[in-house]
C-alpha cells in the first residue's frame, strides 16, 4: 500500500471517529436539558414542602407549650400537695413518736434511732420555717427527751458490764502476761455502745454521756485499786512470780535493822504496812489504766479521751496523792524526833516511784491534762524535798549537838555514840545512793535531776558528813582535861570512821570527792597516836641517868638518893598510868596492840638502860623495894592498859 492509500484511510478513520464524538456530544446536551428540567421540578416540590412545614412548625409549637405548662402545672401540683402531705406529717411526728421516744429502747438501739431520726427532721423544718411555733417546741422536748434516754441507756449498759474486778484477778493479771478479762464488755454491748456514742457525738451534739462514762469507769477504778490495795495488805505479793513487779526482794533495811537504831517501832510498823500495798497499786494503777484507755478507744469518738480519762483517774489519783503524804508526813516526823534513819523506810518508795514515772506518764496519763500528768513527778518531788531538809538536818545536828554540854561524853575515850549512830545511818544511807542523791540534787536544782547529778550531791553529802562528825568530834574532846584522854578518844573516833567507811561503798565516794577527809582521819590517827605514846614521857622521865657520877664504882649517898627517887618515881607513876589507862578503852584491837607495842618500844630500852646500870650498883640494901619491875614485868604491865579485867 502507498503513502497516499494510508493517508486516505486515516482520514476516514478521523471522520469516523469524530462522527460518533459528535453522536456522544449531542447524547450529553439532551441529557442535560433534561436534568434541567427535572431540577427545576425539584426546586418546586421543595419550595412547597417547605412552606407546608412552615405552616405545620406555626399550627404546633403553641401546642407544644401548652402541653409543657400543663405538665409544669402538674408537677407544681404533685410537689406542693406532696409538701403538704410533708409538712402536716412534720406536725404528727410528735404525736406518733410519743410512746415510742418516751418509752426508751424496747427492742433495739437502731429502731429508736429511726425513730429519733425522725423526730430530729421535724426539729429540723420547724426551725428552719417557724422558729416560732409551738410545734417546734414540741418536737424539740421530744429529741431531748431521746437524747435523755439514749443517755440512760448509755449508763445502763456500761454500769451493767464494768464489774471491778476482784483483787485475785488483778493479782493475776499483773503476775502473768494471760490475756485476763479486765475493762471488757460483750461485743454486743460494745456494738451498741459505739453506736450510741457515735450518734449522741455526730446527730444530737450531746456530750454529757462522755462524762457519765468517766465517772462510772472512774469509780471502778478506784474500788479496783482500793480493794487491791487492802488485799496486798493480807496477803502480801511475795507470790507474784517474775513477770511481775514487786518491791519484795529490792534492796531495803529490814524492820530489825531499823529497830537496831533505837527508833520508834511502831511508827516503823506503821509505815512498813503501808510500803508495799502503795506500790503495787502504782503498778495496777499503771496496767489498769492503760485497759481504760482500750476501752475508750474503742467505744468514744477520740476528741473525747482527754475529758473521759481525766475524770476516770481523778478519784484515784487523788487516793494515790493522800497516800503518799503518808510518807512525807513520816520523814517530817522522823527529822522532828531525829530519828534520821527512820526516813530511809520510805526510800524504796521513792526508788519505785521514779522508775515506773515514765511509763506512767507515756502509757498510762497518757490522754490526761498537764496537771494529772504531772502529779507523779509532783508527788516524787515531795518526798524528795521531805527527804532532802531530813538529811540536811542530819547534818545540821551533829553541828548543834557538838556545841552543847556533852553529858554522854565516854570517859573511857571508846567511840562516842553520836560517831556510831552517824556511820550507821550512812552506811544504811549507801543502800540507796541514787535515791539521796537525787533528793539533794533536786533540792538544789529546786526540780529534777540527772542520774549523774545525782552520783554528785550524794558524794558530796557524805563528805560534808564527815566533815560534820570530825568538826563535831574535836569540839567534844575539848571536855577531856586530859590530853591523853583526849588523844584516845579522837584517835579511837578516827580509826572507828575510817575502818567502817573502809568496808562499805562509800570509802570510795570519799575518795573520790573529798581524798582531803580520807588522809586527814589517817595523819590525824598518826597525830594523836604519837601524843598518847609521848605522854609516857613522865614515865621515862625518871630513868635518866642525868646527875649520877658513874665513874666510880660505889656510888656516893646523894647519888644512892637519887637513884632511890628515880627507881620509886618510875615505879609510882608506872603504877598510876597503868591504873588509870587500864579504865580507858581501845575497841579496834589492831589499833590496841599497836598503841601498846609503841608504849612499850618507847619506855621499855629508857627503863632497860636504867635498870641494867643501877642493877648492880649498891644504892640501897632494899633492892626489891626499889626494883619491882624486869623488862618482862614491865612489858606485862604495860600491856595491861586498855584491859578493866587484867
Amino acid at each position: 500500500m502507498t503513502i497516499e492509500s494510508e493517508a486516505h484511510q486515516r482520514r476516514r478513520d478521523i471522520a469516523a471517529s469524530l462522527a460518533k464524538e459528535e453522536a456522544t456530544l449531542a447524547a450529553i446536551e439532551e441529557s442535560l436539558l433534561a436534568a434541567d428540567e427535572m431540577t427545576k421540578s425539584m426546586e418546586t416540590i421543595l419550595s412547597n414542602f417547605g412552606s407546608r412545614l412552615g405552616k405545620l412548625e406555626n399550627a404546633v409549637v403553641p401546642i407544644h407549650r401548652q402541653t409543657k405548662d400543663l405538665q409544669r402545672l402538674q408537677d407544681n401540683t404533685e410537689n406542693v400537695l406532696a409538701a403538704i402531705d410533708k409538712v402536716v406529717g412534720y406536725h404528727h411526728v410528735a404525736k406518733r413518736q410519743r410512746d415510742v421516744v418516751g418509752k426508751g429502747i424496747q427492742e433495739s438501739l437502731t429502731k429508736y434511732l429511726e425513730s429519733l431520726a425522725d423526730v430530729q427532721l421535724a426539729v429540723d423544718f420547724f426551725a428552719k420555717n417557724n422558729p416560732d411555733s409551738p410545734e417546734l417546741n414540741h418536737v424539740r422536748a421530744l429529741f431531748d427527751k431521746g437524747k435523755e434516754k439514749i443517755d440512760e441507756f448509755f449508763q445502763q449498759q456500761v454500769r451493767q458490764s464494768s464489774k471491778a474486778p476482784s483483787p485475785e484477778t488483778i493479782f493475776e493479771f499483773l503476775g502473768t502476761q494471760k490475756d485476763v478479762p479486765i475493762a471488757e464488755f460483750e461485743p454486743s454491748v460494745t456494738a451498741d455502745l459505739v453506736k450510741a456514742a457515735n450518734w449522741m457525738v455526730n446527730e444530737a451534739k450531746y456530750e454529757t454521756f462522755v462524762l457519765h462514762f468517766g465517772q462510772i469507769r472512774g469509780n471502778i477504778l478506784h474500788q479496783a485499786l482500793g480493794q487491791y490495795k487492802e488485799f496486798i495488805k493480807v496477803n502480801g505479793s511475795g507470790t507474784i512470780n517474775a513477770k511481775g513487779r514487786t518491791l519484795t526482794g529490792r534492796k531495803s533495811l529490814t524492820r530489825k535493822q531499823r529497830r537496831d537504831r533505837g527508833g520508834a517501832r511502831g511508827d516503823d510498823d506503821s509505815i512498813d504496812s503501808e510500803i508495799e500495798p502503795f506500790a503495787q497499786t502504782i503498778f495496777a494503777f499503771t496496767r489498769l489504766a492503760e485497759k481504760e484507755i482500750t476501752l475508750i478507744k474503742t467505744i468514744l469518738p477520740e476528741n473525747s479521751y482527754k475529758k473521759v480519762f481525766d475524770l476516770i483517774v481523778n478519784v484515784p489519783l487523788d487516793s494515790i496523792g493522800q497516800d503518799s503524804k503518808r510518807f512525807v508526813q513520816h520523814v517530817k516526823e522522823c527529822q522532828v524526833k531525829k530519828d534520821y534513819p527512820g526516813i530511809l523506810t520510805v526510800f524504796p518508795t521513792v526508788e519505785m516511784l521514779k522508775k515506773e514515772q515514765p511509763e506512767i506518764h507515756a502509757k498510762a496519763l497518757k490522754y490526761c491534762n498537764d496537771e494529772n500528768r504531772h502529779m507523779f513527778g509532783k508527788l516524787i518531788r515531795d518526798i524528795e524535798m521531805a527527804g532532802a531538809n531530813a538529811l540536811d538536818a542530819f547534818v545540821d545536828g551533829i553541828k548543834s549537838d557538838s556545841k552543847k554540854t556533852d553529858e554522854n561524853l565516854p570517859r573511857d575515850g571508846t567511840v562516842h555514840q553520836m560517831t556510831s549512830d552517824a556511820l550507821l545511818f550512812i552506811e544504811q544511807l549507801q543502800v540507796f545512793p541514787e535515791v539521796a542523791g537525787g533528793m539533794i540534787a533536786t533540792k538544789k536544782t529546786d526540780g529534777s535531776a540527772s542520774a549523774a547529778q545525782a552520783k554528785r550531791a550524794f558524794g558530796e553529802y557524805i563528805s560534808k558528813c564527815c566533815s560534820a562528825i570530825v568538826a563535831s568530834l574535836e569540839l567534844r574532846a575539848r571536855n577531856f582535861e586530859d590530853p591523853a584522854l583526849k588523844g584516845l578518844f579522837l584517835m579511837n573516833n578516827f580509826n572507828f570512821l575510817i575502818n567502817r567507811l573502809k568496808k562499805t561503798e562509800v570509802y570510795a565516794i570519799v575518795e573520790q570527792y573529798d581524798k582531803n577527809i580520807v588522809t586527814g582521819f589517817q595523819s590525824s590517827i598518826l597525830d594523836h597516836k604519837s601524843a598518847y605514846v609521848n605522854g609516857w614521857s613522865r614515865v621515862v622521865h625518871h630513868c635518866s641517868i642525868d646527875g649520877v657520877d658513874l665513874s666510880d664504882h660505889k656510888l656516893r649517898e646523894r647519888e644512892k638518893g637519887i637513884v632511890k627517887d628515880r627507881f620509886k618515881g618510875f615505879n609510882a607513876e608506872i603504877e598510876d598510868i597503868v591504873t588509870k589507862h587500864q579504865r580507858w578503852s581501845v575497841p579496834d584491837d589492831r589499833l590496841r596492840d599497836q598503841l601498846r607495842n609503841e608504849v612499850i618500844d618507847y619506855v621499855k630500852p629508857h627503863f632497860s638502860v636504867f635498870l641494867k646500870t643501877f642493877k648492880y650498883k649498891e644504892f640501897t640494901t632494899k633492892v626489891n623495894k626499889y626494883i619491882k619491875f624486869t623488862e618482862q614485868t614491865l612489858e606485862d604491865e604495860i600491856r595491861k592498859i586498855f584491859d578493866r579485867e587484867a
